[in-house]
């Protein structure tokens, strides 16, 4: 399959062909592809939440240590990719993330939108094991069932978990503490309370953003700070969850846990 894509003014034809991803005719690294396609994603979603809470920052850099980034200077993205600078309005960063959509919408078709998961996740994590992904299923698990990683990469019960204390008042952020999976202009603790807010008003999920489990295990991977929310409102009912199922093992990070289980999971 071909696609023609667009980075500001320059076209690329993407051919992905038994695996391997071709871009006008030169090979690439499937993971790297990804890595791109995922970083403009976080890009443009990092400057749409800046812009709606009119806090633009002169400067926002995304990079990946691979010769990729993205910078913000004033009114230009400065996007940097394997050496070649391309500079792009606010719109054509935009057209870049839905044509990467688009994209791994294409090349990895599942039985969902992965525009309709949570930016951050998808675009660090989920996008780098998409050839991986077998199946995404609905199930249903009790809170108190559900675990988070803590700083060890250790799996803990919520009640157990960082998040958890500190809506307790047992524990508190440090001043300015911000964490991966939190916009570059929030701290933890704003999006913390955000959150709780959010819950409190409009309940869950909000804009179908359920929380993300792998194969079979009960680890929270996308969704820590909102069930830990839910732990605090409701106690431990039964809610709705995705459950993505990847065919074999694959480790992206350190702390990711493989899981020899697949078959089972998907078979349930």
């Amino acid at each position: 399959m071909s696609y023609l894509f667009k980075l500001g003014p320059k076209s690329y034809r993407i051919v992905k062909q038994n695996g391997i991803f071709q871009i006008n005719g030169e090979p690439k690294e499937e993971v790297r592809v990804a890595r791109v396609l995922g970083l403009g994603i976080r890009a443009a979603h990092e400057l749409t939440y800046m812009i709606r809470k009119k806090k633009p920052l002169d400067v926002v850099m995304l990079a990946d240590g691979d010769g990729v980034s993205f910078l913000k200077r004033g009114s230009v993205i400065e996007a940097n990719v394997y050496g070649e600078q391309i500079a792009l309005s606010f719109g054509e960063l935009i057209a870049f993330s839905d044509q990467a959509y688009q994209l791994f919408q294409m090349y990895y078709p599942k039985n969902i939108r992965y525009d309709r998961l949570d930016p951050v996740f998808f675009s660090e994590e989920l996008c780098l094991r998409l050839s991986d992904l077998f199946l995404v299923k609905r199930d249903r698990v009790e809170i108190d069932d559900l675990q988070v990683l803590n700083e060890a990469g250790e799996a803990v019960p919520l009640a157990d978990s960082r998040y958890y204390r500190i809506l307790q008042r047992k524990e508190s952020f440090a001043e300015g503490e911000i964490s991966p999976s939190t916009h570059l202009i929030e701290t933890d603790g704003e999006r913390l309370k955000k959150i709780e807010k959010s819950i409190k008003k409009f309940g869950y999920p909000m804009d179908q953003h359920y929380l993300v489990l792998y194969q079979n295990e009960m680890i929270v991977r996308d969704g820590k700070q909102r069930a830990c929310v839910m732990k605090k409102l409701y106690g431990n009912e039964t809610i709705d969850v995705l459950r993505f199922c990847f065919k074999k093992k694959n480790s992206v990070t350190l702390r990711e846990q493989t899981d020899e289980a697949a078959a089972e999971c998907c078979s349930q």
